[in-house]
């Protein structure tokens, strides 16, 4: 049986990924089942609007990825055919292919191999296909007959027990109004046993029909506090009536701790005096801290790995975010939720591939030297960045650092920001006066200007 990810480990992959739901989404190949239904029921009346498909698929290494999980489906030119699903490329096997009736009867099933039935349908399960990086996308079509005078046993199932307790969810975001995409985990103490992600509309998720006391319902979402639920109590308080998730925004970090380097988690945040923020540090400690100026923050663990910190409190008033030299090793950050951050000091540290500053509007300056792993970074639209620095090494490509000096050249026409500085030196420690990227002609001249015309210090100075 495969080693279930532990809830910390789960958490900080979400977090990791979490945020690239919606683009990877765009980039998943689709797939929609075709099926029909045997001729001896009357359609019309077995399939109420409340008639339910419900099926469960699993990877080539057995994990279920679709566990008992509701589809939507349409009638169309004779066949029934399955809303998208979406997976990454890889090789599936659909185990379960079920319809239900408003009375949770199971009305009609796809046979299993096993099954005395198997033999009237052309395609029996387990029925494997494969997804690949290809315009055309797999062909599958099954059969489904219906269980009126049949057993279980006919079907090759070892019962037609009603698959598990219904839940249906949406997630939406403090004062956001809309659902949203987020992380559902299903927790037995620390392990996790169930994990699939939650689409921006109304999801359906079956849960195991016993409910062991100490399992947990956690939805999660970069940038946000996670909520949790005991799964017992929503069976009794919430019956099968829909569970609307409003979570709150926080300050995420991923912190990695490599014990050979240090177990302690160090940075510094800052903010107007009397601002109150509670950081939990992922490994069942919390903290209160109070920010006045700027104040050190540190935090002892005692294994290796990922630890999701989740910051909540006061976050739209913190100024000021201090990581430096290997002393709080860094896999994910979301800036979003701090409003005020004027300044950021981030170098010479394990960093994530992507820096996304693009909702601090606040920005002065930004200092991101030595993140060997930067490899995008995003700035507003909008700001007043007047000291700006950059230096490698970073995965930086010359596109990149030209959609920087072009976003920094365009807010510095436009608010008349002077005498700033720029530091793109591709080694920071390096003087032998070599440019980031480098940049292209285009942005050379865009460099020139702000140096000739606004006063601003490039440095290294390629103009001298």
């Amino acid at each position: 049986m495969k080693k279930p990810y532990t809830a910390i480990a789960l958490l900080s992959l979400i977090f990791i990924t979490l945020s690239c739901v919606e683009e990877v989404e765009t980039k998943q190949q689709q797939v929609t089942i075709s099926f029909t239904l045997s001729a001896d029921h009357q359609i019309t009346s077995d399939l109420s609007q409340d008639a339910r498909l419900v099926l469960r698929v699993e990877s080539q290494s057995g994990e279920g990825v679709i566990e008992f999980e509701e589809v939507d489906f349409q009638y169309r030119e004779n066949r029934f055919l399955t809303s998208p699903l979406d997976l990454p490329f890889g090789t599936y096997t659909i185990t379960d292919f079920l319809l239900l009736n408003e009375n949770d009867d199971i009305i009609y099933a796809v046979p299993k191999s096993s099954g005395a039935l198997a033999r009237l349908v052309s395609d029996p399960l387990d029925y494997n296909f494969t997804y690949t990086p290809s315009p055309d996308t797999p062909s599958i079509n099954l059969s489904l007959l219906g269980t009126r005078n049949h057993t279980a046993g006919d079907f090759g199932y070892s019962s037609f027990k009603k698959p598990g307790w219904r839940l249906s969810l949406t997630v939406e975001v403090k004062d956001g109004g809309t659902p949203t995409s987020a992380a559902a985990i299903i927790l037995n103490g620390n392990d996790t046993v169930y994990h699939t992600t939650l689409r921006a509309k109304m999801n359906h998720i079956t849960l195991p029909v016993t409910l062991d006391e100490n399992l947990r319902l956690v939805i999660a979402k970069e940038g946000y506090a996670p909520v949790h639920f005991l799964l017992t109590g929503l069976v009794r308080t919430q019956g099968k009536k829909p569970l609307k998730v409003i979570l709150d925004p926080a300050f995420t970090i991923v912190a990695y701790i490599d014990h050979a380097s240090s177990p302690m988690f160090d940075f510094y945040l800052g903010g107007p005096e009397g601002t109150s923020v509670t950081i939990d540090w992922g490994d069942g400690a919390t903290e209160a801290i109070e920010l006045s100026g700027d104040v050190e923050i540190t935090h002892p663990y005692a294994a290796n790995g990922n630890y999701p910190i989740i910051i909540t409190g006061e976050i739209e008033n913190i100024n000021y975010f201090y990581s430096f030299y290997g002393q709080g090793m860094i896999d994910a950050i979301d800036f979003r939720h701090l409003a005020a951050l004027r300044e950021i000091r981030f170098g010479l540290t394990r960093s994530p591939g992507t820096i996304d500053l693009s909702h601090n509007i606040d920005l002065e300056f930004v200092m991101l030297s030595g993140l060997e792993n930067m490899e995008a970074l995003y700035l507003p639209e909008h700001h007043r960045i007047s000291q700006l620095l950059i230096e490698g090494p970073n995965l930086l490509s010359t596109a990149d650092v030209d959609s920087v000096i072009n976003n920094v050249y365009n807010n510095t026409v436009q608010e008349n920001i002077m005498n700033g500085t720029m530091g793109i030196q591709a080694i920071w420690y390096d003087d032998d006066e070599a440019l980031l990227g480098p940049p292209s002609a285009a942005a050379m001249t865009q460099l020139q200007s702000l140096k000739e015309n606004y006063a601003w210090t490039i440095f290294p100075d390629p103009f001298d």
